[in-house]
């Protein structure tokens, strides 16, 4: 249903794989069971919450099932929200609409991009009320100036917590009597998130080796895990930028051999140390085991366990 309406969805089928995917993926709102299996409800929310990458995605719990230990639990772990199925469909998208979009305060920077703008034009939120936005009127921006018409569309960009631009489409309208001095603009669409996502990082140390194709396995040390990424010391002077290597490392639960390409190199002191990319993305599975080991400090059991009254 979510995705005939347009949204891009992604679908987990235990806790584990929806923390992986959440890490990954970084969706704008996340939808959970209580009971989702391998990491319940409100520790997959904890988990989520604890990291800074993660701990602005609004979370709404759904179940077909109701009682106020679960209610509890899921607000207590910093969930938003608490439905229980079935549920209409035109209520769920109103709920979705709800904790995607965002409200501008007093104050906020902003910035306006329009076609005719070669650069964006930086402003600050007066107030908003509903579907309008009242933003202090640009020196730079002319009088006359296309972005001024009534209708003239547009985009409102600002920058968040999560280090991510979000844009709302927006319409330029005629300003109204408690308008002011004030630019008025309508806003179009909710809040869209830029492609360009900030990946988790996480340090770490342990032995790895790699070879490139028809070479021989040497010795390197993992120092950093950044998304599908490794920043890696001990590398010969041989490796390139470009070069293919297959990497292989062991954490506790598996070992990981994955096809990969050297993004970048830096040599100090007779120390190269280069970011290695993975390309191999046919077996994901890998990466569940990878976000367990990663995570293991913030996947913490709550101590009380969910009523199975309904």
């Amino acid at each position: 249903m979510l995705t005939a309406e347009g949204f891009e969805c992604f679908t987990a089928t235990n806790g584990l794989e929806a923390l992986e995917k959440s890490f990954y993926e970084r969706p704008h709102l996340i939808l959970i069971d209580p009971d989702v299996s391998g990491l319940n409800g409100p520790n997959l929310c904890q988990t989520l919450k604890a990291d800074g990458l993660t701990s602005l995605i609004p979370v709404v719990f759904m179940s077909s099932r109701y009682s106020m230990e679960i209610l509890q639990a899921g607000l207590e772990s910093g969930a938003v929200d608490y439905l229980q199925t079935p549920l209409e469909s035109k209520i769920l998208l109103a709920r979705i609409t709800r904790y995607t979009s965002e409200q501008y305060v007093a104050g906020q920077a902003v910035f306006l991009v329009h076609d005719q703008n070669a650069a964006p034009i930086p402003t600050t939120v007066v107030r908003q009320s509903n579907n309008r936005v009242f933003l202090e009127r640009p020196a730079e921006l002319a009088q006359g100036s296309a972005l001024l018409k009534p209708g003239a569309a547009l985009e409102i960009h600002h920058a968040a917590m999560d280090f991510n631009v979000y844009r709302r489409c927006a319409t330029m309208t005629t300003p109204g009597q408690d308008s002011g001095d004030a630019l008025e603009v309508h806003l179009a669409t909710g809040v869209y998130r830029s492609q360009k996502k900030l990946p988790f990082k996480r340090e770490v140390h342990f032995p790895a080796r790699y070879k490139t194709p028809g070479g021989f396995f040497r010795l390197g040390t993992i120092i950093e895990i950044c998304g599908s990424g490794f920043r890696m010391t001990g590398i010969h002077d041989s490796i390139e930028v470009g070069s293919d290597v297959q990497l292989e490392f062991k954490i506790p639960q598996r070992g990981v051999s994955i096809a990969s390409t050297v993004a970048w190199r830096h040599e100090e002191d007779g120390l190269v140390t280069a970011g290695v990319q993975a390309v191999d993305e046919t077996d994901p599975a890998w990466r569940l085991d990878l976000t367990r080991f990663l995570f293991q400090d913030l996947i913490q059991p709550r101590r009380e366990a969910l009523s199975a009254s309904s």
